[in-house]
């Protein structure tokens, strides 16, 4: 039992509020690709970023270089009750959360490159105002992470250059609720934590110096979060989804570049838990993006993208007041203002438009039948240091 409401606690941290791209995928990882969207990522290697996105683009980038970031995230997630009778409806249940970033490139050998990477690739702050009519099945979710990201990065010629890194992970979780048979009592609370580890790889063919193609896979991880439930302790084993991205960067004139992506997330394997089967259903998702860059003199570059975020869930009847997640559409800008030869300021906004979603979730013999409306903004902030 208590294994079970631990999965459970589990599944709804990591879901809660759909974050900031389908289901809890951050798009955050540095502020240069946030202006377009992140399309491109896996070809574009423009700074030492790329250890996440693709190993392999670290042959791109020049001499030592250090990168530091940060992107502020703010989900707006209101539910509307069918029932005028109801609790209430949670109120504005979003919550403002900041993103750090640190990454190192440096040279090992001409041909070889090494990279580090520290991030947060997954991060939730939402709290329901109660009473409210889910109150028994989630009043407050707290996530925090940590991922270390070492990689190596081999120049094999003047065509192809291939990566591959280590990569390992800290969650830190909190989820609240209320008791179903005496909603007055104390919350029912759930702190637990856990590493675990991971890998990332990828290749870029470069056709000419003006077109790069990249492919990149990070790994599924598998956790086993130790936790406590009502006093007693619990653990549970569960699966984070893997993900290929296929990118395509190419310089049309000395001021134009054109980026676009397409990456598989496999949530489809995120449903078995300590083989228990959850009822979420989720299915693997795509997600599409464009980007262009306009160089505008040496010291500017404008950036523009679009995204679509397919969600993995696929109905209504699965779509669980821990996870209210909906297809999105991406608008985002920015630019970079270069310093120096050797640095640079990147900024980025992004704003996501969520579909509207019903949810007819059902859970202990309840039906929570509703809308579910949302948006998210992204800013992020960047320096770039060359040495």
């Amino acid at each position: 039992m208590f294994r079970y409401a631990l999965a459970a606690s589990l599944t709804a941290m990591l879901t809660a509020g759909g974050a900031h791209a389908a289901a809890f995928a951050l798009m955050d990882m540095d502020a240069s690709g946030l202006g377009n969207a992140h399309a491109g990522r896996a070809a574009a290697a423009e700074d030492a970023g790329t250890v996440f996105h693709n190993p392999a683009g670290l042959v791109y980038v020049d001499g030592r270089q250090m990168v530091m970031a940060a992107t502020m995230h703010r989900s707006r997630l209101r539910f509307r009750d069918d029932d005028p009778a109801s609790l209430g409806d949670g109120g504005d249940a979003g919550r403002a959360i900041v993103s750090p970033s640190v990454y190192y490139a440096g040279t090992v050998t001409p041909d070889i490159r090494f990279g580090l990477g520290i991030n947060r690739p997954f991060g939730v702050d939402i709290a329901y105002q109660t009473p409210w009519a889910g109150q028994t099945r989630a009043t407050s979710t707290r996530v925090r992470s940590t991922e270390i990201n070492p990689a190596l990065a081999w120049r094999a010629s003047s065509l192809v250059a291939v990566g591959a890194g280590l990569s390992w992970r800290h969650l830190e979780v909190e989820t609240t609720r209320l008791d179903a048979v005496n909603p007055a009592a104390a919350s029912i609370k759930l702190r637990g934590d856990d590493g675990a580890l991971g890998w990332n790889a990828g290749v870029i063919w470069d056709a000419d110096g003006f077109t790069r193609v990249g492919m990149a896979y990070r790994s599924s991880t598998r956790h086993r979060a130790q936790g406590r439930v009502g006093g007693a302790a619990a653990r549970v084993d569960f699966d984070l989804p893997d993900t290929w991205s296929l990118s395509l960067w190419q310089r049309l004139n000395p001021r134009w570049e054109v980026l676009a992506d397409v990456t598989r997330t496999g949530w489809s394997n995120f449903d078995r838990l300590d083989n228990q089967v959850t009822d979420d259903g989720w299915e693997d998702a795509w997600r599409l993006s464009l980007g262009v860059n306009y160089r505008h003199s040496r010291e500017w570059t404008w950036r523009v993208g679009v995204a679509y975020d397919e969600s993995p869930v696929p109905d209504a009847q699965r779509r669980s007041p821990r996870l209210p997640d909906a297809d999105r559409t991406w608008v985002a800008m920015g630019g970079q203002y270069r310093l120096g030869p050797y640095r640079a300021v990147d900024f980025g906004y992004a704003h996501g438009f969520v579909r509207d979603a019903r949810s007819e979730h059902s859970e202990a013999g309840n039906t929570l039948r509703g809308l579910y409306q949302s948006r998210h903004d992204l800013l992020g902030m960047q320096y770039t240091h060359g040495f």
